[in-house]
């Protein structure tokens, strides 16, 4: 069964309220905060990005110290339990708690939580305080399932139950932490299963039987988990040896380290780089563009043994996520390049490679970057024949929206993830319930506070709505589900009288220079000081604002500040709703491609996806090298790909725990193309 995913961790950390924390409202407005922390990707010389890194004691950040669970035997058909815990903010993480499933714990070398652990298990609970109780049970969105995940040796995994096809555990570990990627905190409490009944029985009938009671011709699953408290270990510097830790600082009150952990435990490579595109892209045009002689490139590919730069721009959601991908392509095996500082072909393949039978990652060392994000229409536009070009020129688009009117008669959309799109309050207001016509009524201006919400039990107050970038994918996302919700197929939520923008390069609020706020950064919303242009009023307080983004910020709570997800329609956004399709603004995060460098059918063919489907395209060049990094990107299985030389794992289970660690899903499966792991619209 699919590991469905997270909402990922960050870690950014700060306090918008300390004068040394950034940005505030008394301070100039800044638009593009998140990337002045995020510097962007460049300065590639033959595909390798050098950066300075600061590394720092790992003293002092926070913990969870001591947990335990009441009752101790706890049925795993969805009965709900006590989880108490203590000491967990020494570090501020926006005052979160993650529990989750594990079928290891940091014992294991190697430990990692994107294939030790279900993200379909994961719970998130904000705002709690240092020590306390919260209740946990299971699956969000299916309580009455066993847990699952994956596994790269194991493949699907379950905890507490049988699964199809799936290696059934009797035992496992809560874990308890401040975000899923903290391995230097976290806590574990141990537990093994006993089936009620005739469990025993049902094993020794067959291991695909393992755990299943039979009653009235129907297979029941009756498991008992029993858990046992067992305290954290301090962590030495050999019991950690298998996460190689490194810090960076970001500006906050305390002086605790902010780590970013790739899915290895070592700190993202895409928080390193600190040099602009454009220089990577002059480093490598000073290669020459004739192969070795002798040199063979894998067959029926777009590999031609010359390293391209290749850029990718667009979107502001998928910003992360994508050069995370790019940079695991990236450091993929290729061939065995010529590296003699005389020869003129050094950075090539060597003169007498062969590429063998495959299977095949970046066997070109072709380097790819990401451009900053100016929203998905932006890039998906650029690739179009007539299009506004990018600067700098792309490649590649990255979306969080679907193809719109005639793009797909040139371009293809390989939908890689699963999103959603919360709807966030502020400050101290408890969050409640919309239906999809109290959203259109707030965005309409017919509904102007929130004592007119059907049910709401909150303050009274009046509603400040926020609209954003209307180049984005989450604003298209948002308005085609407000316009739904209406009936009405023209309306634009930005352009009504009550919907507000943000100050703009002047920071100020009322002139020409206004603009509506890049998405995914609640700071910005919180920042505003309202149309008085003094902040700490009565039309700026937080409180009453509203305003919507990406689901997968939850998981990042600088960039979350003190927003809070509302439901929609009664189902909250989280891992479990997304993947599963019930949370009523879903959409499918995408790669995009000219049809000539990488589409699923023969060039020039119209219809379906052939059959695989295998990666058609360009044979050469950058547009060879886009086709390569679509094929990596969609296959299915770790037997498809390499094993990554760097931890040892797969590249399939590599590339899903990106997307887990990064606040997305993998794509349902009903939605991906047959044979594909994305879903292909071409």
């Amino acid at each position: 069964m699919p590991d469905a995913g997270d909402w990922g961790s960050d870690h950014g950390d700060g306090d918008r309220n300390d004068p040394g924390a950034g940005p505030t409202k008394g301070n100039e407005h800044a638009q593009h905060d998140r990337r002045r922390r995020t510097p962007r990707l460049g300065a590639l010389v033959f595909g390798v990005a050098v950066a300075a890194m600061v590394t720092l004691p790992a003293a002092g950040v926070g913990a969870v110290s001591e947990g335990s669970i009441s009752p101790t035997t706890l049925s795993a058909s969805g009965q709900k339990f006590e989880v108490t815990y203590s000491g967990r903010t020494t570090r501020d993480q926006g005052d979160s708690l993650v529990v989750e499933e594990c079928i290891a714990d940091d014992r294991k070398p190697g430990f990692d939580p994107a294939s030790d652990c279900s993200s379909l298990s994961r719970q998130f609970y904000f705002g709690v305080p240092e020590s306390g109780t919260v209740t946990y049970g299971g699956q969000p969105a299916n309580p009455t399932a066993p847990f699952v995940g994956t596994d790269p040796e194991n493949g699907a995994w379950s905890v507490c139950g049988p699964e199809a096809g799936a290696g059934n555990h009797d035992r496992g570990y809560l874990r308890l932490s401040e975000s899923p990627d903290d391995l230097t905190s976290d806590f574990f409490v141990p537990f093994t299963c006993a089936a009620a009944g005739a469990q025993e029985a049902a094993r020794s009938g067959g291991s695909g039987a393992a755990g299943v009671a039979v009653a009235g011709g129907v297979g029941v699953v009756v498991l008992t988990c029993v858990y046992a408290m067992v305290r954290t270990r301090k962590k030495s510097p050999s019991s950690v040896a298998h996460r190689p830790h490194q810090s960076r600082t970001t500006t906050k009150k305390s002086s605790s380290p902010i780590t970013h952990h790739n899915q290895e435990g070592e700190p993202s490579p895409m928080k390193r780089i600190s040099k602009a595109v454009t220089a990577g892209v002059a480093a490598l045009s000073l290669f020459s563009l004739a192969s070795p002689a002798g040199a063979v490139s894998p067959p029926n590919t777009g590999f031609d043994d010359l390293p391209d730069v290749v850029v990718g721009g667009g979107s502001d959601t998928t910003y992360l996520i994508s050069g995370d991908l790019t940079l695991l392509y990236n450091r993929s095996p290729g061939c065995p390049l010529v590296t003699s500082t005389s020869d003129p072909n050094k950075g090539k393949c060597q003169p007498a490679a062969q590429p063998g039978a495959g299977p095949w990652e970046d066997w070109d060392h072709d380097a790819f970057v990401e451009a900053a994000p100016t929203g998905s229409s932006a890039g998906v536009q650029a690739l179009l024949p007539a299009g506004p070009q990018y600067n700098p020129t792309i490649d590649y688009a990255r979306s969080s929206r679907g193809p719109s009117g005639t793009e797909l008669a040139s371009l293809t959309f390989w939908g890689y993830a699963q999103d959603a799109i919360a709807v966030y309050s502020f400050g101290t207001r408890p969050t409640g319930n919309f239906s999809g016509a109290d959203l259109y009524g707030i965005y309409n201006c017919t509904i102007t506070d929130w004592s007119q919400i059907p049910g709401y039990t909150g303050p009274a107050g009046p509603i400040f709505p926020y609209g954003i970038n209307p180049a984005s994918g989450t604003y298209a996302s948002f308005r085609d589900y407000l316009r739904t919700a209406g009936g009405n197929p023209t309306f634009d939520p930005n352009a009504q009288p009550c919907v507000r923008k943000v100050a703009g390069a002047d920071g100020l609020n009322g002139t020409a220079d206004d603009v509506y706020a890049f998405e995914n950064d609640l700071k910005i919303q919180l920042d505003d000081k309202g149309p008085d242009n003094v902040a700490n009023t009565a039309d700026d307080d937080d409180n009453n604002k509203l305003t919507w983004s990406s689901a997968s910020i939850l998981g990042f709570p600088y960039l979350r500040q003190s927003g809070k997800p509302w439901q929609i329609a009664g189902v909250a956004p989280d891992p479990g709703t997304t993947f599963a399709q019930t949370y009523p603004i879903n959409r499918t995060v995408n790669h995009v491609t000219r049809n000539t460098d990488a589409d699923c059918r023969a060039p020039g063919t119209a219809g379906t996806c052939d059959p695989g489907p295998d990666v058609q395209g360009a044979d050469t060049g950058k547009g060879g090298a886009v086709r390569e990094f679509t094929r990596f990107l969609c296959k299915t299985t770790n037997t498809q790909h390499l094993i990554d030389p760097v931890s040892g794992s797969g590249y399939k289970s590599l590339i899903n725990g990106i997307i887990s660690r990064n606040g997305f899903t993998q794509v349902p499966i009903a939605l991906r193309t047959s044979g594909s792991a994305c879903r292909v619209q071409t």
